[in-house]
C-alpha cells in the first residue's frame, strides 16, 4: 500500500478512536472517514488492533513534535523542564489517544500488547528523557539520578494530573497551582547544587 493512503486511513483511524474509543468504534466508519472500502483497512493492518495502537503512535509523533525541545538548553534547566512537562500535559487535551496511552486505557484495551505499548510509553518520555540528559551533561543535574527513573516518575506525574482533570476541569487557577507546585517541587530535586549541599 502507498505510503501516503497507509497514513490517511492512520489518520481517520485516530479520529474514530479519539472520538468513540477502541471498544465502540466500527470500522466502517474508519473506512468512510478515510474516504476508502472496509477491506482497504486490511491492507493496511492486520487487525482492530494493530489499527489501534498504529493510530496511537501516529498521533504520539504529532504530540512529541508540538511540545518540541529548544536546540540548545542554555536556560536553567528547571524553567525548561517545567514548561514542557506543563506544555505536554496541557496539550494532550488535544490529542486524545496520546492522553489514553499515558493514563493506561490503551493499555486497558489492548491486553497482550504489552511490549508495543511499553515502546510507545518510552517513546512518549522522549522529549523530558532528552532534557534530562543535556541537564546531566551540563551539570545540572544530581550525579545520583537514574535518568530514565526520573523520566518514568515524571511520566506518571502526568498521566496522574490527566486523570485528575480528565473531570473536565481545567489546568488552572488552584488544580494549576498544585500542578506548578508538585514540578517544581520535583525539579528543585534535581539540581545539582542540592547533590552539593548534600555533601556538606
Amino acid at each position: 500500500m502507498e505510503p501516503d493512503k497507509r497514513a490517511n486511513i492512520l489518520y481517520a483511524a485516530g479520529q474514530v478512536f479519539a472520538r468513540r474509543g477502541f471498544k465502540k468504534a466500527p470500522i466502517d466508519e474508519i473506512a468512510r472517514v478515510a474516504g476508502v472500502a472496509k477491506g482497504t483497512i486490511y491492507l493496511a493492518v492486520s487487525s482492530k488492533e494493530e489499527l489501534y495502537e498504529r493510530a496511537v503512535a501516529l498521533a504520539l509523533e504529532v504530540w512529541l513534535a508540538a511540545n518540541h525541545l529548544p536546540a540548545s538548553a542554555e536556560t536553567d534547566l528547571g524553567p525548561l523542564l517545567g514548561a514542557l512537562l506543563t506544555d505536554e500535559v496541557a496539550s494532550a487535551a488535544d490529542h486524545p489517544l496520546v492522553a489514553a496511552l499515558l493514563t493506561g486505557q490503551v493499555a486497558a484495551a489492548l491486553p497482550g500488547w504489552e511490549d508495543p505499548i511499553e515502546a510507545l510509553r518510552r517513546r512518549a518520555r522522549a522529549n523530558v528523557l532528552e532534557l534530562l540528559r543535556r541537564g546531566a551533561r551540563s551539570g545540572r543535574l544530581r550525579r545520583d539520578l537514574d535518568l530514565e527513573e526520573v523520566a518514568v516518575l515524571l511520566q506518571d506525574l502526568e498521566a496522574a494530573t490527566l486523570l485528575f482533570h480528565s473531570r473536565g476541569e481545567a489546568l488552572e487557577d488552584a488544580h494549576f497551582h498544585r500542578w506548578d507546585t508538585a514540578v517544581s517541587a520535583l525539579v528543585e530535586g534535581l539540581d545539582a547544587a542540592r547533590d552539593a549541599e548534600s555533601a556538606f
